[in-house]
């Protein structure tokens, strides 16, 4: 189970990482300048409906790329919190499952708490 864990791990880090790269690429080929690419990417990903997003993504344009790979490396530690759930679940080890869906609780809540602010 460890081994997949990490596999699954080193999987979003690297889909991440290319697309980042693939965005800033995409970007210097169009000739925009590193800010306004960064501008534009931070723009696009505060009111980005995730139609849009994917629809950014199949035309392969630079700001739907860059703010993939970011979201991808987002969900990096939720995914990490409910391998580890899973984990401890399976060992049966009843306090680690708890503290890990306090946790999980924690963040679900700020996130909720941020989204109906934003």
């Amino acid at each position: 189970m460890q081994k997949a864990q990490v596999r699954i791990l080193a999987v979003m880090l690297l889909l991440s990482m290319a697309l980042v790269v693939s965005g800033l690429a995409q970007a210097w080929r169009s000739g925009a300048s590193h800010a306004a690419v960064v501008e534009r990417a931070a723009d696009a990903a505060m009111g980005l409906h995730p139609a849009a997003l994917l629809s950014g993504l199949r035309e392969g344009a630079a700001g739907p790329l860059l703010v993939a790979g970011i979201l991808v490396m987002l969900a990096t530690p939720f995914v990490r919190l409910g391998l580890l759930i899973c984990s401890f679940v399976q060992e049966r080890d009843w306090t680690y499952v708890a503290c890990c869906g306090l946790v999980a609780a924690v963040l679900v809540v700020s996130f909720a708490l941020r989204v109906g602010h934003g």
